[in-house]
């Protein structure tokens, strides 16, 4: 299979690269025009709070004031002068040269030199910057070129210094970042390498599937159909030894002692028979010497739980998992450790049913050599009664139950040489505790 889509897969992987690499420019300089952006617009709100400065407090001024301690509040001031007669109405700016103008205050015959070039120095990603009054530059920052690809223009509104403040800049293309770009590319080579290989054993992986479920089902629908024969079988001496005790009484009402021992030895003989009968299903159910092996829970309790995902989504119920280390590997049987942990985990998930939301969680540690597996549950826990009795066939609370399934569970883990038991948690819940040999290396 990896030979006839090797081809198939080279392009994909070139197609996702090529996607990839789209994306991810895209994203790249959506990421540099948002830092252009916010430094455009950083700048705009500096310059507007200076001028703001200027046009509430520079017109209090008297120009008598010191330029030094003036400098400590309003350090874009670099001088004050006084001036003679000006009108009113006339421009309160003049600019002067290298990023400084003038702001007139004409009632106090006073004018400022205001410099604004530290702010404008201190921005650098654009290639053009330009502060403008009336279209005529009073601080520029580069050369405008023609098709800029981003291009910005903000009114500073201020009655007084009516200034226009704009950039341009182009996307430095040659300074993206490649690595994030080659990662993906190996990410997305081992991914499609990996789905290739997994397909190629897929045919394998799912007749094995289908010969372990067959195998599986066919051992359940047997152990169904002799639980009905022996129900069936075993309901006709149960109803033989309830007349043969009516006759008793009947006889002891009566004082009748003579037929006494005949009734009674009937009943013993029926007794015999139901064991008989429960001896044969014994039988049926074990089976020849099971051959341990090294199985890891990890794997398991996740196929477990892909078999249960309809019932753990619709119950919502959070399944969580703790492993420690050297606890993951137990010596058992791989289809019946799977046929109980999926039977422990179906039971938690639908103790919970009607509750808002549920919790199962499995959790594993090593104690000398055996591993200690917890598998625990929000619900209501166990009732006294089914402590003392779920291990007793046909024993179960609820109703579509046969009561087999909690007995199997303790049959198969003492053919394992593990043990298993049941309790409830101080903060509620219901546990069950499972202990296999550890796997050797």
């Amino acid at each position: 299979m990896l030979k006839g889509n090797w081809k198939a897969g080279f392009a994909i992987w070139l197609l996702l690269c090529l996607l990839t690499a789209i994306a991810m420019g895209v994203w790249q300089v959506r990421q540099l025009h948002q830092h252009y952006n916010d430094t455009f617009y950083t700048l705009q709100r500096t310059l507007s709070n200076l001028l703001t400065q200027n046009e509430t407090f520079l017109p209090l001024l008297s120009g008598d004031e010191s330029l030094e301690t003036l400098r400590h509040k309003f350090p874009q001031v670099v001088a004050i002068e006084k001036i003679g007669e000006r009108p009113l109405q006339g421009e309160r700016v003049e600019p002067a040269s290298d990023g400084r103008y003038w702001l007139y205050n004409p009632y106090r015959r006073t004018r400022f030199l205001i410099d604004l070039q530290e702010p404008l120095n201190q921005t650098q990603p654009f290639h053009y910057l330009a502060l403008t009054w009336h279209q005529q530059v009073v601080v520029q920052r580069g050369d405008k070129q023609a098709g800029s690809f981003w291009q910005w223009r903000q009114q500073l509104t201020h009655p007084l210094q009516p200034f226009t403040l704009q950039a341009e800049a182009n996307p430095q293309w040659q300074q993206l970042p490649l690595l994030p770009m080659l990662l993906m590319s190996g990410v997305w080579f081992a991914l499609i390498a990996t789905v290739l290989v997994l397909l190629h054993g897929r045919k394998e992986k799912r007749q094995a599937d289908e010969r372990a479920h067959y195998y599986q089902h066919s051992r359940l629908n047997a152990l169904g159909e002799i639980t009905a024969g022996m129900v069936h079988e075993i309901n006709q001496p149960l109803t033989a030894i309830q007349n043969y005790v009516h006759s008793a009484q009947r006889l002891v009402a009566k004082q009748n002692y003579a037929l006494l021992p005949d009734a009674l030895t009937a009943v013993l003989t029926q007794t015999q028979r139901i064991g008989d009968l429960l001896k044969r299903f014994r039988d049926n159910v074990s089976q020849k010497e099971v051959q341990l092996e090294a199985v890891n829970i990890v794997e398991l309790t996740s196929r477990v739980a892909s078999l249960l995902e309809r019932e753990i989504r619709l119950g919502q119920i959070q399944l969580r998992t703790q492993f420690l280390t050297g606890s993951e590997r137990v010596c058992a049987d791989a289809l019946w450790l799977e046929q109980i942990f999926h039977n422990l985990i179906s039971n938690a998930v639908q103790a919970q049913q009607g509750q808002p939301q549920g919790m199962v969680s499995v959790a594993s540690a090593r104690d000398g050599e055996q591993v200690e597996i917890r598998i625990t549950d929000a619900g209501p826990g166990f009732s006294d009664e089914a402590l003392a009795q779920a291990f007793m066939p046909f024993y179960t609370t609820r109703k579509e139950g046969i009561g087999l399934g909690m007995p199997l569970t303790e049959t198969l883990i003492l053919r394992m040489n593990g043990q298993i038991a049941l309790s409830n948690l101080p903060a509620g819940g219901a546990c069950v505790t499972v202990r296999l040999p550890v796997a050797k290396e």
